[in-house]
Formats: structure tokens, sequence, C-alpha cells
């Protein structure tokens, strides 16, 4: 049964990505989070990651989100550009968020819990 369906063609050719590369690749939640933040810095002084030293900030991952997303919607509806600035790249989430910043999370889920409007940046 399961044979007939089959098409003898392999998935293969799909690209798959994992986690965020891009504003893209976020849920609107994370988008509307960026703008919801008080930038109170609660979930910064509770992260584990942070209070040991580490470069971790979650308040900084969500304040470069939203300016992440900011820089893009310029560029869709030609705010505050010039033909200069529309030739640049396309900066992903990695330009404002360094791999060390990311790596040094535990997903201990601290940051949500401290938060009082209950944004969770992971």
């Amino acid at each position: 049964m399961l044979e007939e369906n089959y098409s003898g063609q392999d998935d293969d050719n799909e690209e798959v990505t994992f986690g965020a590369k891009t504003i893209k690749d976020l849920t609107w939640k994370h988008l509307m989070d960026a703008y919801t933040c008080t930038e109170c810095g609660r979930c910064t002084s509770g992260c584990p990651a942070n209070i040991t030293g580490k470069k971790l900030s979650p308040r900084k991952i969500v304040m470069d989100t939203r300016d992440n997303l900011e820089e893009i919607a310029d560029k869709l509806f030609n705010r505050k550009s010039s033909e200069k600035d529309n030739e640049k790249k396309t900066r992903t989430l990695f330009d404002f968020i360094s791999a060390e910043e990311l790596w040094a999370c535990t997903t201990c889920n601290a940051c949500t819990y401290e938060c009082p409007v209950n944004i969770d940046p992971l």
C-alpha cells in the first residue's frame, strides 16, 4: 500500500534549515516581542549565564532583533535610505548577535520567568 504512493523521488532536494538566520525565520510572536520589550533588564539580571560573566544578555538579543527588523523594514518601505543604502547587503541576525552570545544560553528560561511582560527571547 505504501509502495503505491511512493513517487521514487528523494526529498533531498529540499533545503533544510535549523534555527533562525534571518528575521524571516522568526515567528510573528518573536517579532512582536521585540517591540513589546520594556527594556527593564530583568531578563539579563536573572540570566545564570550573564551572572557567571558570559557575554549573553537576553535584553540585548531582543533589542538586536528589533534593530535588525527595523533595518529590513526601512529597506522594504524605502524609509531613511539612499541609493547607496539600498545597494548594501541585508544583514542577518548573526551580524547583530554573536555566536558566543547564542552558545552561552542554556535554555533554562530564567529570562522568560523574570520578564514582567512574558517575553521569550529563546
